[in-house]
Order: C-alpha cells, then structure tokens, then sequence
C-alpha cells in the first residue's frame, strides 16, 4: 500500500496498527477518489457501493471510523448513522457523513443524526485530513 507524506505515516497512533475506514457511496468515482486519498494517508480502506456490502464490511472487518454518502439508494447516510449511534455495539465508532449540498445543511443533518464529523464533496486531501486528524486520533 502506498503511503503519503503526511504526518500520519509517523504517528505512533497509526503505525501501531493502521487505522480502517469503511467508506459507502454509490458513485464509483467518488469511491475512488477517496480510497486513493485516504490510502495516500495511510489508512486501510474498505470500499462498499450499497447496504449489503455494508453491513458484511461491518462484521468481517470492523472499521476505526465510517466515511459515508448521505444520498444513497434504499435508506439514507443519515437515517444509517442515527440506526449505528443506537446500537452500543456500534455507537462508538465515528461517523462522518459526506455531501455535495450546502455547507448549512449538511451540518445540520449530520448534527441531527448524530455524526461525528461531516465534509463536503468534492474530497480533497486537506478537508479529509482535517477530519482524520481529529477523529482517528483522538481514539487511543
């Protein structure tokens, strides 16, 4: 796996044990735009495009923190976090939920379902490590 310059590489936290991200988004692009940044920070990703690849991605390999889409098809980003933020088993994990809508919106959605964080697309490396810096590594 390719690791990027960031201070990540370096930090005790991560190389300790690489942190895993469970990313869900129903655009192939956006998969990969933030599979190729979040890997370029040394994060392990797991990739799922719908709710079935989800949930087996929940069991066989729990993740440090959930990068998801709020628009997908069936059940939305949001209506997803508030059901994980009810389950003890789940609750802890960080959730951060992604959009292209306004700012304003956004936040108040995620607020409302309980996320941990939010960031707007289109991804980018320093809106990402923004979020990272501040949910994987306060998980000691």
């Amino acid at each position: 796996m390719e690791r990027g310059n960031s201070d990540f590489v370096n930090d005790p936290l991560t190389t300790a044990r690489e942190r895993i991200v469970l990313l869900l988004d129903d655009n192939p692009l956006v998969l990969k735009l933030a599979r190729a940044l979040l890997e370029r920070e040394g994060i392990q990703v797991v990739s799922t495009s719908n709710w079935g690849e989800f949930g087996q991605a929940m069991i066989a390999t729990p993740p440090d923190m959930i990068l998801m889409d709020v628009n997908m098809p069936s059940i939305s980003g949001n209506r997803l976090t508030e059901i994980l933020k009810t389950n003890p088993k789940k609750a802890l994990i960080p959730v951060v939920l992604m959009s292209d809508m306004p700012e304003e919106t956004l936040a108040q959605i995620a607020q409302k379902a309980g996320a941990d964080a939010w960031v707007r697309k289109p991804l980018t490396r320093e809106k990402l490590a923004l979020v990272l810096d501040r949910l994987l590594r306060k998980k000691v």
